[in-house]
């Protein structure tokens, strides 16, 4: 019960903030567009209803971390996750030249790393991959977890030969 207090109080912070959002940002079209419709989509939805991602497991409560400071999950970053790769799905170019790896990814990758071993039968996600690669993908975008308290984005660009990571830090993004 606690829990779902606990939800609730923070889906109607979130509904204020937009509330009171939505009455500042007039000057900036793009930002007051997206606090608009932001509003307008938290009046329609329900605090916990069942969406579409994780074949239904996500409930739209963990919406309102996004208009708090509250950490993001790994619930957060599969969703978010979902989405880019249906996005990505529209455009067949970019489609067939992109990977967006999900939560197991590095994961896999780590298992790999400290067991010193890659086959087929214990790396069967890397093997996909290796095969889409094989097939012509040039960029594979994935998440990583650093510290258990904050989320980045790594890059491998296979033509380059090269593993990245985006950070972003206050105003400024950069890529190590």
């Amino acid at each position: 019960m606690a829990e779902i207090m606990e939800k609730q109080v923070l889906w109607k912070r979130s509904c204020c903030w937009l509330d009171s959002e939505a009455g500042k940002a007039r000057g900036n079209d793009d930002l007051s567009d997206a606090i608009q419709l932001a509003h307008k989509k938290s009046m329609t939805l329900g605090w916990d209803v069942s969406m579409h991602y994780q074949k239904g497991k996500i409930t739209s409560s963990l919406l309102a971390v996004l208009l708090s400071t509250t950490w993001l999950g790994d619930e957060h970053i599969s969703m978010m996750i979902e989405e880019l790769t249906v996005r990505l799905a529209l455009d067949l170019e970019l489609s067939s030249k992109i990977i967006i790896a999900g939560l197991a990814f590095p994961v896999q990758i780590n298992n790999n790393a400290k067991a010193k071993s890659y086959t087929k039968s214990n790396s069967w996600l890397l093997y996909c991959y290796q095969k889409q690669i094989e097939g012509g993908v040039e960029k594979i975008f994935f998440p990583l977890n650093v510290n258990e308290d904050h989320w980045i984005a790594g890059i491998i660009n296979i033509p380059a030969r090269s593993i990245s990571f985006g950070m972003c830090h206050r105003s400024s993004c950069s890529t190590h």
